[in-house]
């Protein structure tokens, strides 16, 4: 995930309680958001779903949480 964009997701909604959402491990998800991991196509659309679901208008996508390269 971008840094501005995990900026952006930190603002919203934090780790632990979007992990606890996406029935996903803590660390797990902190590697995700950190650009360490790259999520699964459907651990993303979950995650999308959960965080977008904060918003008025949906702002997060898949590819912020499955970037083509990690970094």
């Amino acid at each position: 995930m971008k840094p501005e964009r995990r900026d952006q997701l930190k603002q919203y909604i934090s780790i632990r309680k979007l992990a606890k959402l996406a029935n996903v491990n803590e660390c797990h998800l902190s590697s995700i958001v950190n650009g360490n991991r790259r999520a699964s196509k459907s651990l993303a659309q979950i995650l999308t779903q959960h965080v977008n679901a904060l918003l008025e208008t949906p702002y997060f996508t898949i590819e912020d949480f499955r970037p083509e390269n990690n970094k």
